[in-house]
């Protein structure tokens, strides 16, 4: 059979969005590389994607529609057909609905590692014309993006491209070197030509070991820190004047919010030197270009819509922006200025939706009233391994009347209480239409094989599900071709048609530079807001003396691909100090413990970590554990005020030696 080398794009939730190059003989795919049509691709991917090949055809991949046939929980499932699948779901739904309301029906879904066609397309068409609940998707940059609209309004971001033209970088709450690694010798080059760079993370990150300047603050203290470099920028004249003058306002009350972070103050609630504060603005001053890139680690908490705030403000009133290199970026998705309304079909809904946050999904299924949630479908997320408050989310799956619909690659932990699982296809195998989040371009791809068993993609899922409902609405029987036409249509900068992109795959655009290009539509920068950015003490465990981060690692950015670790492999990480004050040792049976439960695993020492830190990696699967619960076990299921956003690294723990545990 003959070799052949096809396009595809990788769907993993990072910012670069890679062009791949499969190559495959028949239906097995020989071998993922990346391709060198993108240019920030330029032809390498990380290992992550370069081994996702073993998910195609892994030992639990889902392969036929699975009916439950015994208690929720117990693993036992027989197999059935499409045809009978989508009639039971189908009529379930139905009853759901005419005896509760449509809206005793909650669809539970991410969009992270998905294209425009697989995620809020088809689906959203079928859930606006059920008339479903739906769900604020905050599990990531619901914080951020809040932060973001608050100071900058609806400015894109700065092409991270540009950052290689910069003489002052600052990397804050972000570690390229896991997600988004084509950052990496952008930074390098930067750094060769003679750039400054600070690196702002509790872990001294691979980037932070090459740094000019690495602040090692403890997590959620960022907000404090913030502000009190915009205090040391105003007292030490070290600001743009001309800028703030021109498009900002409120710098009065940024001000007076600075004066109350002391550089002693900060340090103390940092727990890092006061002159390192100091020594970022003062840099900064000397610069020419300064870029800053913010991550999502700092948003994970109470703080962090306030965080991402005050650190936007803190770059602002640096200002310099007109200059080759000079920026500050998020995320570029709102730089596309998509249109999608039409696309994800809201005029199919007859009311106005009712809305429940995500990262609260244990206490939706527990207290949601009026109609209560008595049907949960899943799919793009594996929420069991993902969601706050595990404990009390898995009690409520096993709940017998919450009827569980599961739609999915592999067979995960959410799986095992679902009262059927659909098999779903991977990228591999089904259309996609992509765009970048860490810079400017749309890609598309076909199918390198055909897919496995009888896997569906979600459009051919939601348009099977409206068939059996009887939706009759010409949306909801289009084809991927012609919804991915819709949504190129809503494509807000220059015109992409699909036959173009399907021709060149990937299709660039041109970026736009804030404050010379654009502004915001509002006409200026807001540095005070509807209130002042604030610190917010850890209202969960207080007591205790660990702060539980669950950063994305190198061997998985979510849960995707997580199915990859040995059971019984995880780990736990602390600092040498804090492992040494506990007698603790690597390798060690650890039991990590707060007020919602605990968490046995194996102790790693980590000599990158901040002491008072701990460490897991987020999005493991159950098996990885000794106990079977992972860190989302000790993590709240609050949300921050202003931004909704999802708190993992509000969780305090204490840790010590389990001894036989699990």
């Amino acid at each position: 059979m003959k070799r052949k080398t096809l396009p595809s794009v990788c769907p993993l939730d990072c910012p670069d969005r890679c062009a791949l190059d499969v190559t495959v003989e028949g239906d097995q795919v020989l071998k993922l590389d990346g391709s060198k049509r993108s240019p920030l691709t330029a032809g390498y991917i990380c290992a992550k994607v370069r081994n996702f090949k073993t998910r195609l055809d892994a030992p639990n991949r889902v392969l036929t529609p699975m009916r439950r046939t015994g208690p929720k929980g117990s693993g036992l499932y027989e197999p059935a057909g499409w045809d009978e699948a989508i009639s039971a779901i189908s009529a379930r739904l139905r009853a759901i609905a005419a005896e509760h309301g449509p809206e005793a029906v909650l669809p539970y879904s991410y969009s992270g590692s998905n294209g425009l066609l697989t995620s809020q397309a088809m689906d959203e068409r079928f859930w606006n014309r059920f008339g479903s609940s739906q769900i604020q998707r905050t599990f990531c940059a619901a914080n951020t993006g809040a932060g973001w609209t608050s100071v900058f309004g609806d400015l894109p971001g700065s092409d991270p491209a540009d950052l290689v033209n910069s003489d002052a970088i600052v990397l804050w709450g972000v570690n390229p070197s896991v997600s988004g690694i084509h950052l990496v010798p952008l930074v390098r080059e930067a750094k060769r030509r003679g750039a400054f760079l600070a690196v702002i993370d509790p872990r001294r990150t691979p980037l932070a070991r090459q740094a000019d300047l690495h602040i090692s603050l403890h997590p959620g203290s960022d907000v404090a820190i913030a502000l009190a470099m915009v205090g040391v920028a105003i007292r030490e004249n070290l600001w743009d004047r001309e800028f703030v003058q021109k498009f900002c306002r409120g710098f009065d009350a940024l001000a007076t919010t600075a004066e109350e972070w002391t550089l002693e103050r900060a340090s103390a609630l940092a727990r890092v030197p006061a002159e390192s504060i100091a020594a970022l603005p003062r840099a900064l001053a000397r610069a020419r270009a300064p870029y800053f890139r913010v991550g999502w680690g700092l948003e994970r908490n109470r703080n962090g819509t306030d965080a991402v705030r005050s650190v936007l403000m803190f770059r602002a009133i640096v200002g310099k922006f007109g200059t080759l290199g000079a920026g500050a970026a998020l995320s570029t998705t709102r730089g596309y200025r998509f249109a999608l309304d039409k696309a994800q079909g809201t005029q199919l809904r007859k009311r106005p939706a009712r809305s429940f946050n995500m990262s609260e999904i244990g206490r939706i299924l527990d207290e949601a009233r009026g109609p209560a949630i008595h049907a949960l479908f899943v799919y793009n997320c594996n929420p069991l391994a993902t969601a706050p408050a595990q404990t009390r989310f898995e009690r409520a799956l096993r709940r017998e009347s919450l009827f569980t619909v599961v739609h999915e690659q592999l067979w995960t932990d959410t799986c095992d209480y679902a009262d059927w699982v659909l098999p779903a296809t991977t990228f591999l195998e089904h259309r996609e239409l992509s765009r970048s989040y860490g810079g400017y371009a749309v890609q598309w791809a076909d199918p390198v094989v055909a897919p496995r068993g009888d896997a569906r993609s979600n459009h051919a899922l939601f348009t099977a599900l409206a068939k059996a409902m009887g939706f009759m609405e010409p949306e909801l029987a289009v084809t991927e071709e012609a919804l991915a036409s819709e949504v190129l249509a809503g494509l807000g900068r220059r015109q992409v048609s699909l036959p173009e992109l399907q021709r060149d795959r990937f299709v660039p655009l041109e970026p736009m530079r804030p404050f010379v290009d654009v502004l915001p539509s509002r006409g200026y920068v807001d540095l005070a807001g509807a209130s002042p950015p604030r610190y917010r003490p850890f209202p969960a465990d207080p007591q205790l003396p660990l702060v539980l981060i669950t950063p994305a690692s190198d061997e998985a950015i979510s849960s995707t691909l997580f199915e990859r670790l040995p059971p019984g492999t995880g780990r736990l990480s602390l600092a040498p100090s804090d492992a040494q004050a506990r007698g603790l040792n690597a390798g060690d049976r650890v039991r990590a413990w707060n007020s919602l439960g605990e968490v046995c695993a194996l102790l790693e020492i980590d000599k990158d970590l901040s002491p008072g830190t701990a460490s897991m990696p987020k999005g493991l699967w159950r098996s990885a554990t000794l106990n079977r619960w992972t860190a989302n076990a000790l993590i709240p299921d609050h949300v921050d005020e202003l931004g909704g956003g999802a708190c993992y690294n509000d969780a305090r723990i204490e840790v010590e030696l389990a001894g036989d545990a699990g």
